[in-house]
């Protein structure tokens, strides 16, 4: 029954592309707020992601709840400034803030502060920016605007709380990321349930501190769930009883090779996304699997991939023409559209990543040409990957940059061929 929970964690983290597009969010807010209040070129040191996406607990599907919780650190003039009005100064920062944001952000669907935050709410509702304006202390702690009951000044130590939770799910090889996940989908089957997702992440960490199962499985849920009974207030105990009972439904039907059924009940706890039985398994695998390499590979089975950075990535292609012109693969495109047979491709990148890093590549393939030399591995490489033209469909090539073991950038590049 393990398979299915594995699956599952799989089924709900957010894709690379979706990291990407929170990245590329916040990256955009806080570069406009820089360009106002520094004059030097901004490279995402005036910003400090935390919350879900800093700790890598938010799930999909994506809905108008997934806040992009990310810091923006103030000049000491400008926390001055506003510290030195008679009224709530905390209000008014925030309303400057709010103000610069909403010359840019003339598309999106709502610009408000309020609280201690601003929010830039997108129309697409995947994701949306929340911006916590501070000023960093020498402690490296946060002093926050609160601009209720007529305004004041709060500390905030960001660092500590994810410094925590990373440590916890260090010593438990990452089960307590993966546990808080799940919490959450079940949190979402419960609508009127009142527990913040800062609370799960709490309840996750003290599970582990005082236990030592080392696999996802429904006897780990059940005790997880009755740890959180004994801790959690009263108006929240139905919820965590009700999720209990189908645990241990779940667990007879299973212990009873009765899969399908066990597999419903889970689903009741903690969603569609939770797989179904043995055999819908299957057959979405294969599905998956049409027109897929043999051998295909994905990095996010191969390495953690977090692209919630300020690193950036190009990749590149250079190639010559009737033997003499050289052009670069994305500008021939736009022109043209197609690739020749039998070209020369010489693929490079530039990234402002600080070495050393290591660079892997992946070729994918597609067409009946190429049906009996299908590619899709990823394979560890050099700065530059060299190709050739040999089947007509659009193929693509990837570049992966890791460090520390972990997927920090990705960029992608089609290569269409066929008869000119």
């Amino acid at each position: 029954m393990n398979y299915y929970f594995k699956i599952f964690d799989k089924t709900i983290r957010l894709t690379s592309t979706q990291q990407q597009d929170a990245k590329t969010k916040y990256t955009n807010v806080c570069n406009v707020l820089h360009n106002n209040y520094y004059s030097s070129k901004y490279n995402g040191t005036s910003k400090f992601l935390f919350g879900s996406y800093k700790k890598k607990t938010n799930i999909r599907p994506m809905n108008n709840m997934q806040d992009v919780d990310v810091l923006f650190k103030i000049p000491k003039e400008i926390f001055e400034k506003f510290d030195n009005y008679k009224s709530n100064g905390q209000s008014a920062l925030l309303q400057e803030i709010r103000s610069i944001l909403s010359k840019t952000f003339t598309t999106t669907d709502k610009i408000s502060g309020w609280g201690k935050v601003v929010l830039v709410k997108t129309i697409d509702r995947t994701h949306n920016i929340e911006v916590l304006p501070a000023i960093e202390l020498e402690n490296k702690t946060f002093k926050i605007p609160n601009s209720e009951n007529d305004g004041k000044w709060e500390i905030f130590d960001p660092r500590e709380d994810i410094n925590n939770f990373q440590d916890s799910d260090k010593r438990v090889d990452g089960l307590v990321k993966v546990v808080t996940r799940m919490l959450k989908s079940w949190k979402r089957q419960n609508k009127t349930l009142d527990i913040k997702s800062y609370q799960i992440e709490q309840y996750a960490i003290k599970y582990f501190e005082e236990n030592s199962l080392e696999e996802i499985n429904i006897k780990m849920f059940i005790e997880i769930f009755n740890f959180m009974k004994s801790n959690i207030d009263s108006g929240n105990k139905s919820f965590i009883e009700t999720a209990l009972k189908r645990l241990e439904q779940a667990d007879k039907l299973n212990k009873n090779e009765r899969y399908k059924e066990a597999t419903n009940q889970l689903k009741l706890i903690f969603g569609d996304l939770f797989p179904s039985n043995s055999t819908n398994i299957k057959a979405g695998l294969e599905n998956l699997n049409e027109g897929t390499a043999p051998n295909e590979q994905f990095i996010d089975e191969l390495f953690e991939v977090d692209l919630l950075n300020d690193y950036d990535l190009k990749l590149d292609c250079e190639f010559t023409q009737d033997g003499f012109q050289k052009y670069k693969l994305v500008q021939f495109l736009q022109k043209v559209k197609i690739l020749k047979k039998n070209l020369k491709l010489t693929f490079s990148f530039k990234t402002d990543i600080p070495k050393p890093y290591k660079v892997y590549w992946k070729v994918r393939n597609f067409g009946e040409e190429a049906i009996n030399n299908l590619r899709g591995q990823i394979i560890k490489g050099s700065y530059t990957k060299t190709e050739t033209t040999l089947y007509k469909d659009t193929h693509y090539v990837e570049c992966y940059i890791i460090k520390n073991n972990i997927c920090i950038a990705i960029d992608k590049i089609d290569v269409p061929i066929g008869d000119m």
